[in-house]
């Protein structure tokens, strides 16, 4: 730890001291620049097929959570409920 302190030192880099300083760093060093798009796209697209409505709401959120999505609740679950396959959306809107 030390050793890295001192080559951002000599770099003449400023500590991060903040999480969403850490946050910014990571996501740049570790994932590809389309990620967020990916995930937008594969939100959009998604739909339940042929998967239990466990697993489809599963697979929502983790996307939602990927996108980093602030919206508010209504529009969550208008976003949800538009892409449930016709013969369940009644019974989940209930």
């Amino acid at each position: 730890m030390d050793n890295l302190r001192e080559k951002c030192a000599r770099r003449g880099k400023s500590k991060i001291r903040t999480l969403a300083k850490v946050k910014c760093k990571l996501k740049v060093k570790f994932l590809k620049p389309s990620y967020l798009e990916d995930n937008y796209a594969q939100l959009h697209n998604w739909t339940q097929g042929n998967m239990l409505v466990e697993e489809y709401t599963r697979g929502f959120q983790k996307l939602l959570i990927k996108c980093d999505l602030q919206q508010l609740e209504d529009q969550t679950i208008v976003r949800y409920l538009s892409v449930f396959a016709p013969r369940y959306s009644h019974v989940v809107e209930l």
